[in-house]
């Protein structure tokens, strides 16, 4: 597999993952994160045919991320930082998911992905730094 162009860093805490971009090959313009409102799902962007690297996190309890349609789960274990790489191919929404008991909101504990062209990921991450979205969310 090539080395990774794109890294994504995901970090869960109850009850909510948040989605961090660190600078890097994909992303040359700075860290930039998702910061999704009050009780939204937040949305996971992923360019089509370029290597990603999943950093996957907890800030607190233990947690899973679990993204069905990829036959994929990551534990989330707090303060470890696992890592897997992938190249997403089919554009389009995917559902991601808690599927640790972690707590009482552990059924709000989801998120949407989105495999895109990388034009639009990179559009997307510089909507990202314009909103003021800086910087790594813990």
């Amino acid at each position: 597999m090539p080395a990774p162009v794109n890294v994504v860093a995901v970090v869960g805490s109850q009850w909510q993952w948040a989605v961090n971009y660190p600078e890097g090959p994909g992303n040359p313009e700075g860290a930039v994160h998702e910061a999704a409102a009050d009780g939204a799902v937040p949305v996971l962007y992923l360019p089509q045919g370029e290597t990603v690297r999943f950093e996957v996190r907890s800030a607190d309890v233990l947690h899973s991320l679990y993204v069905p349609s990829f036959l994929y789960k990551m534990d989330a274990v707090p303060g470890v930082t696992k890592k897997f790489e992938f190249v997403p191919q089919v554009v389009g929404e995917y559902e991601g998911r808690c599927a640790e008991l972690c707590g009482t909101g552990h059924s709000e504990m989801r998120m949407v992905i989105k495999i895109v062209t990388p034009e639009e990921y990179r559009r997307h991450l510089a909507q990202l730094k314009a909103q003021g979205q800086t910087g790594a969310k813990p």
